[in-house]
């Protein structure tokens, strides 16, 4: 007759480190506390318990069977002592093989038990490191910067993360702040004419009145107690005065770099860093450098480029690396003239006779005086003469009277560059 002691023993044993688990996932489960928030360290702990209650049904299922085959093993020796008979002995032998089946299925139980009690142990300890690692991080988590360092056209300065209250000097920055969604507080104009399509956004009645770019209201500024001001192009040299009122940044897309459009790219990236709108900043961007990539596939075939701006009478012309170089530079514009004067803010005066050497078979006007409120004749006027008439640019139809706001006004903004690219790609 088999052993049933040795099976009962093991299911007792069994069904111990089962309600270890169990006492082990309880404790694992208080000690994470909030960490509960974080869903792997739940489905953690959720799993441990499933396994601890599986191995605690399996233990009952073998210390019933276990019993059960006691049972059995008591009828059979009562049997065999109390009748000698045959029948005696049969039933004897019966219950016997009964006890030993019953023996079997409870070490079969015991079995199972146990290993649901090594899956419940071992999900309890994956429970608990899931808990402390996220205790660890919950520790060490840095909160947002407050301030940013931002290294501008002017200087370096540490500036406040999204400023309450802003006060800009510059179109351009105001117009690309507009874009990314940034509205701010007083706007120092430049008294010129603004498109219609800008004209709720520069002369918004709710700005507090700070005075111009070129006269700015000291006082004023100084009374809004801003967090942050904005000076750009016209209006750099009056940083070293704003910055004594408040941390102030110079934001100016400089002209004569020799890659424009890594310090457009900057410029709007600080932007993105001081208003916390680093995504949209770089969308845009990516938005521009595929509209470039466009234009560039198709410049080179468009044939000699020549810039010109008119100021009344006057007429000037710009080549790489000035003021409007990027036409060559950037978008791959091939040139009419490789000799022009690079650093002039206004471009090389030049004359009707200049044009109609240089022969531009596409000519980009900019028409300063319309752009500054000026008087006198338009850009159109002035180039309608017999000596430019004989270019090719113009009887080709190709002369491109460009958005002078954009070019000339707020240039380094982001709607200005859409606009921009725009103008130049109408000269195919």
């Amino acid at each position: 007759m088999k052993n049933t002691t040795q099976p009962l023993r093991i299911v007792v044993s069994r069904f111990g480190v089962a309600l270890l688990a169990i006492c082990m996932i309880s404790l694992v489960t208080v000690a994470c506390g909030s960490s509960e928030d974080d869903g792997a360290t739940l489905a953690a702990i959720n799993e441990a318990k499933s396994a601890a209650e599986r191995a605690a049904y399996a233990a009952e299922d073998a210390a019933s069977a276990a019993e059960t085959a006691a049972s059995a093993a008591e009828q059979a020796s009562s049997a065999a002592q109390d009748d000698t008979s045959a029948v005696a002995a049969e039933a004897a032998q019966a219950a016997a093989e009964k006890a030993a089946d019953s023996a079997e299925s409870a070490m079969e139980a015991a079995q199972q038990a146990g290993e649901a009690a090594e899956q419940a142990g071992e999900a309890a300890v994956m429970a608990a490191e899931k808990a402390q690692s996220a205790a660890d991080t919950a520790a060490t988590a840095v909160a947002p910067p407050s301030h940013v360092t931002i290294t501008h056209y002017s200087g370096t300065d540490t500036v406040p993360v999204n400023p309450q209250t802003v006060v800009v000097f510059d179109l351009g920055v105001l117009l690309s702040l507009h874009d990314l969604g940034v509205e701010v507080d007083a706007v120092g104009g430049l008294g010129t004419p603004i498109p219609s399509e800008y004209e709720a956004i520069v002369n918004n009645p709710n700005y507090q009145p700070v005075g111009s770019v070129w006269e700015p209201d000291y006082e004023a500024i100084n009374a809004m107690e801003p967090d942050l001001i904005i000076v750009a192009s016209r209006s750099s040299r009056i940083y070293p005065e704003m910055s004594r009122i408040a941390p102030t940044v110079d934001l100016t897309v400089d002209w004569w770099v020799e890659d424009y459009l890594n310090d457009f790219r900057e410029v709007h990236r600080s932007m993105g860093k001081i208003f916390g709108v680093e995504e949209e900043v770089e969308q845009r961007l990516d938005e521009i450098e595929a509209a470039i990539d466009g234009i560039r596939s198709q410049s080179t075939d468009a044939g000699k480029a020549l810039i010109v701006m008119t100021t009344g009478a006057e007429v000037t012309a710009f080549g790489t690396g000035s003021r409007f170089g990027y036409v060559h530079d950037l978008f791959g514009f091939q040139t009419a003239d490789d000799s022009l004067e690079r650093d002039a803010t206004h471009g090389d005066a030049v004359s009707f006779e200049y044009i109609l050497e240089a022969a531009p078979e596409v000519m980009f006007v900019v028409d300063r005086a319309a752009a500054i409120g000026g008087e006198g004749e338009v850009a159109k006027q002035i180039l309608d003469n017999e000596l430019v008439a004989q270019t090719p640019a113009w009887q080709n139809d190709r002369m491109v009277y460009v958005d002078n706001f954009a070019w000339y006004i707020a240039a380094g903004a982001l709607p200005s560059f859409f606009q921009i690219i725009d103008d130049l790609a109408s000269a195919y």
